[in-house]
Formats: structure tokens, C-alpha cells, sequence
């Protein structure tokens, strides 16, 4: 396999952006996936692990790091040769912590060599509980919205500002009228003489009334239901954030407690289905040693299980990328 296969396979260019990896892996989805008709397994399987490895930052560095020039950079050419081991798996380095994997496997998985049956289904089951509760949380961070309610009080505000214009007409047509009696000679005391006489005064005085109460209660509840939205929104939006910083920490939290029971697999197999897979065929006595059940799940479950959970990723993480751009917080969370 040549340094720029999962490139290659996606139909991408080395500094290709997020974006790009993203449409490209939904582009080849769109053609090999089962559920299209075409059947083509091995083209499937690279096309989920060469996604697996290019969309997430760390494990395309590793990846870009561990091929670098033909395979190697300097650093990379003295951790292996001081090892006496050969890169056989592309993303075989692991940036940053001198350790090396061959053949999918890794130091972690190595130290299980002298474990017994019940010390596996142990730490197994331990990886995925710890693993299991971190999916979780993504999963929440990536559908959990704020509680917002439309802050839009239009409506009110332009009905309480008519019936304060029918108010307003009234009254100016009460004024004028009173001037042009003035006009032709009647004193102000005969006009209001006329004007109590007149059997339509108490409607006209009732509909005054009501239009000043109907158009100030509405103006005076948009402005007080407007501010109750406002702090509304402002509170869900501060309990969002809340969230989001405490379910990431959760997660880091997590990562380093369940460090070592983690690391018995290789990377991309760190994920709750594969630590339950893997458990299970110990449990039914199919193997002795985690790297024959590894082996094995590789096989038989892997492919159904990447494609079952790829599936949502890029809903997941479009998500959580426009969740976090609202909020305005910068919350550190890989989904798995």
C-alpha cells in the first residue's frame, strides 16, 4: 500500500480540507454502499478506514507523518530502526508518542499476551463501558439544542400602535370639529353644552377608552413579553453552554481514566462496539488471546459495524460544529 492510498481511495489530494474529505466520503458512499447494489466489500472496508483515519486531525497526523517521504521522516527512520520493526499498516505511527504498530496492532495489545481469560473480558469490559459513555455524550452534544423560544413580538406591538391611531383620529376629529364652532361664532362653553346633549357621546367616550386600554395593553405586554423571551434565551443558551463545557469534560475525564483499558486495542478499533465484539468471542471461548479475537472481529464485524456507525457521523459533527459556533465556546470534542 503506497503512502497516498487513503487519499487515493477517497479521490483526494494530500491537503485536501476537512470539507473535502467529508464530500468525498459521502460521494464514494453514494456508489459502493450495499444498500445501492453494488458489491464490492474490500472497496467498502478501505473506503470506512481511509475516512476513519483522514477525518479526525490526530489520526491524519499520525498517518501524514508515519508516510512522509516514501514512509519515513527522520524522527520516524530512528523509531523504527531502533525498534528493528517495518511499517506494514499506513497510520502505523502514533505522533507525538514514539510508540509503533505493525500489522494493526500495538504496544497496548502486546501487554495482553500474558492476560488470562477472565483479565480480558475485564478490561474489555471495562474499555466498553468507559467507551460506551463517552459515544453517549457525543451523542447528546450532537442533537442537545438550547431551549429557544421566538423572541417576535410584531404582532402585538402593530395592533396596539393601530388602536392608538384610532384613539388619535378620534380625538383630532373631536379638536377640529370644536374649532370650526369656534369659527363661526359658538363659545367653547355652548360647544361642550352641544356636545353632552349629544346621544352618541357615551359610545364615542367608550370607544376612546377602549382603544386606549386595548393599544397600551398590548404595547406594554410586547415589551414585557419580549424581555421574559429575551431572558428566557439568554438563560438556555448559558445552560447549553454549561452543558457543553461539562459533557467535554466528562469525555476528557473519561479518556483518562479508561487510558490503559483503552489502549489494548489499536486506535481505530477503540470504540464501544468493537471492545463488546471482541469480549464476546473471548466469552464464547472462540479464542485465547486478544489478538486472535481481534483478528477475527476484523473478519467478520468490522465492516458492519463502521458502516452502522459512520453512517450519522457527518450529521454528528456538522451538529456540533454549528452548536459551538452559537454559543461562541471552545469545547474540545472528538466523535468517535
Amino acid at each position: 500500500m503506497n503512502n497516498q492510498y487513503y487519499y487515493k481511495i477517497l479521490g483526494i489530494t494530500q491537503d485536501a480540507s476537512d470539507e473535502e474529505i467529508d464530500k468525498a466520503f459521502k460521494r464514494m458512499l453514494k456508489v459502493y454502499h450495499p444498500d445501492n447494489g453494488v458489491k464490492n466489500d474490500e472497496m467498502m472496508k478501505d473506503i470506512l478506514e481511509a475516512y476513519h483515519v483522514l477525518s479526525d486531525p490526530e489520526r491524519r497526523r499520525a498517518y501524514d507523518f508515519s508516510n512522509a517521504d516514501s514512509g519515513f521522516t527522520a524522527q520516524g527512520a530512528e523509531t523504527f530502526a531502533g525498534s528493528g520493526q517495518t511499517a506494514k499498516d499506513p497510520g502505523s505511527f502514533t505522533a507525538g508518542s514514539g510508540r509503533t504498530r505493525q500489522g494493526n496492532t500495538s504496544s497496548g495489545l502486546s501487554k495482553t499476551d500474558n492476560f488470562n481469560k477472565g483479565q480480558l473480558i475485564g478490561i474489555l469490559s471495562k474499555a466498553e463501558q468507559g467507551s460506551s459513555r463517552i459515544e453517549e455524550l457525543e451523542r447528546e452534544i450532537s442533537v442537545k439544542r438550547p431551549d429557544i423560544v421566538p423572541e417576535g413580538v410584531t404582532g402585538r406591538v402593530i395592533l396596539g400602535f393601530i388602536a392608538l391611531l384610532f384613539e388619535a383620529v378620534f380625538i383630532c376629529a373631536i379638536i377640529k370639529d370644536f374649532r370650526e364652532s369656534l369659527d363661526v361664532g359658538i363659545t367653547s362653553g355652548e360647544y361642550f353644552e352641544m356636545l353632552m346633549e349629544d346621544p352618541f357621546l357615551p359610545t364615542f367616550i367608550g370607544l376612546l377608552v377602549l382603544f386606549g386600554i386595548v393599544g397600551g395593553g398590548l404595547l406594554i405586554n410586547a415589551v414585557i413579553s419580549y424581555r421574559a423571551k429575551v431572558d428566557h434565551n439568554e438563560k438556555a443558551r448559558e445552560e447549553h453552554k454549561t452543558f457543553l463545557v461539562e459533557a467535554s469534560q466528562e469525555i476528557n475525564q473519561l479518556k483518562k481514566e479508561y487510558k490503559e483499558s483503552f489502549e489494548v486495542l489499536p486506535q481505530r478499533f477503540r470504540y464501544a462496539r468493537a471492545y463488546k465484539g471482541i469480549r464476546e468471542l473471548i466469552e464464547d471461548g472462540r479464542v485465547d488471546s486478544m489478538k486472535e479475537a481481534l483478528n477475527i472481529y476484523k473478519t467478520e464485524r468490522f465492516q458492519e459495524d463502521m458502516t452502522d456507525g459512520m453512517m450519522n457521523v457527518q450529521d454528528q459533527l456538522a451538529a456540533i460544529q454549528t452548536t459551538l459556533s452559537n454559543m461562541k465556546v471552545n469545547v474540545n470534542v472528538t466523535v468517535w
